[in-house]
């Protein structure tokens, strides 16, 4: 859990980003049908989360 002082902000987002873009850039990973629905698991929860900071 992110310190609530940094919450909404997209750091979060940003950080997962930057690792993603590593990984597959520069480590050469690959996406497999469970890591895309991983992925898309994140991205709903993440997208849950800002419109409930946002009341």
């Amino acid at each position: 859990m992110m310190n609530g002082a940094y919450q909404g902000k997209g750091y979060g987002y940003e950080a997962a980003h930057a690792f993603l873009d590593y990984l597959f850039r520069e480590e050469g990973a690959r996406l497999t049908d469970v890591a895309l629905q991983e992925i898309s698991c994140i991205i709903d929860n993440y997208k849950e989360v800002k419109k409930d900071a946002a009341y």
